[in-house]
């Protein structure tokens, strides 16, 4: 409980602490009574006053600092993010009440609810994210980096996510160093590599450094792990991978290109807020079954393919190691369809649903939604594939050979154009090319 004694004039009325509810690197913040309340007040159904908290231990250029910042917050919420969705305004300072004799620092604001994401559906969180995104690209637009996103920063105002503690702003307006020599900002396991310290005070990079802090916020609220990941996001790690740790039949591709292309080591080669904007608007779609079976078929092609193609040890673009062959295209069936080639003539053979390895290098690939001349109910190919053949994103070619006793597997194909009416089982023997496509 705080004490009951302390208050604070201020143009509103007098606010009167009740109860801490919360604290971080600047200071605490407190439910509040506003005593004698005046009739212009904004309306609000209960507010809260943050107080900068300096404590006698700390050396008097750290107490300077964090003024500064306690100070510049106040300044530019009020001012340059007064009128943008997503931050919540600051009602009220001690700096617009100066004739005051207290030295204290604080400022009233609407109070927010505490933003839980596991009371939300994997949908309702990439709605949330996507107004936290909107509200960081509206910074970006009037120069400004919050550098400082993460869960604990995001609270719930008028039915929105919204961003809070804007203490590590950084604007060039002002040329104060906020930050000491030696001290990192954010979270580790969530902060880019150019907010390690000592921090070189580079206005070009610290978008990107929000680019990178919301890539890894996102993580977080769909995961629900708030520790975070170090480094870049990797699909291959399943303890990161976002497909494996939320077990959706949703395709997360856009998402996976989102957290993936933020999280480079290298700020340079992150995307921009607006990129980002893009991405989550294309996964709200795919939620909402907004997509086009076309696209929505690239998307599930990508997300298997990608992993795939990672956890392969290919010799440059060829996989040649029977068990790597058969490891990629265990990952590539259910999301893909096949198409032979031969002759420069192709036909779509279907839905590749399976894939069995029965004798060395011999495989069965189980299809669906065949091609009229496979009129039969098993629905299988035997090929003997020699290499799998990975032609840059998204394309795939299966080289296939002849089989010796071919004949036992089905009836043998020798040319596209002599393709006849069979049972359904058919081996493909000779120089074929069997193509793995969206």
């Amino acid at each position: 409980m705080a004490d009951s004694n302390k208050r604070f004039s201020g143009k509103y009325g007098t606010y009167a602490l009740i109860d801490k509810i919360g604290s971080g690197g600047n200071g605490e913040v407190y439910n509040v009574d506003i005593e004698n309340k005046t009739s212009d007040i904004p309306i609000a159904e209960e507010y809260v006053l943050k107080l900068l908290v300096l404590k006698p231990q700390m050396k008097s250029d750290e107490k300077e600092r964090r003024e500064k910042r306690f100070r510049r917050e106040v300044e530019v919420v009020s001012t340059k993010l007064r009128n943008i969705n997503g931050v919540i305004p600051i009602l009220d300072s001690s700096y617009e009440n100066e004739e005051n004799t207290d030295s204290s620092h604080w400022y009233l604001m609407p109070k927010a609810k505490k933003f839980i994401p596991n009371e939300y559906t994997l949908e309702e969180k990439t709605e949330k994210m996507f107004q936290v995104a909107e509200t960081i690209c509206e910074l970006h637009k009037i120069n400004l980096s919050h550098r400082d996103i993460k869960p604990d920063n995001l609270l719930i105002y008028n039915n929105r996510l919204c961003l809070s503690d804007f203490g590590l702003l950084w604007t060039e307006d002002y040329d104060m160093q906020i930050t000491g020599e030696r001290e990192a900002i954010g979270p580790e396991a969530i902060r880019p590599p150019e907010l390690e310290a000592p921090i070189n005070q580079n206005s070009s990079m610290f978008q990107k450094s929000d680019v990178y802090l919301f890539a890894k916020t996102l993580w977080i609220v769909y995961t629900g792990i708030r520790k975070g990941f170090y480094k870049r996001y990797s699909r291959v790690d399943d303890n990161i991978y976002l497909k494996s740790l939320l077990k959706t039949e949703y395709t997360l591709e856009p998402i996976h290109e989102l957290i993936e292309d933020s999280t480079y080591d290298d700020y340079m080669r992150r995307i921009s807020i607006e990129e980002c904007l893009h991405l989550l608007s294309i996964q709200s779609n795919v939620f909402n079954s907004n997509l086009s079976k076309e696209l929505l078929g690239e998307l599930r092609f990508k997300e298997a393919f990608i992993p795939a193609k990672q956890t392969t040890r290919p010799d440059e673009i060829r996989i040649v190691n029977e068990n790597e062959i058969y490891k990629f295209l265990s990952k590539m069936c259910m999301n893909s369809k096949i198409i032979i080639a031969e002759f420069e003539k192709e036909i779509l053979l279907g839905k590749f649903k399976s894939i069995k390895l029965i004798e060395h290098d011999i495989y069965e690939i189980g299809v669906d939604e065949i091609h009229e001349f496979m009129n039969g109910t098993e629905k299988k190919i035997y090929v003997l594939i020699s290499a799998v053949c990975l032609e840059g994103e998204g394309k795939c070619t299966i080289c296939v050979n002849h089989i010796d006793n071919s004949n036992r597997f089905g009836k043998v194909c020798l040319q596209i154009n002599q393709i006849q009416r069979m049972t359904g089982k058919i081996c493909l023997d000779g120089k074929f090319e069997l193509r793995i496509v969206p």
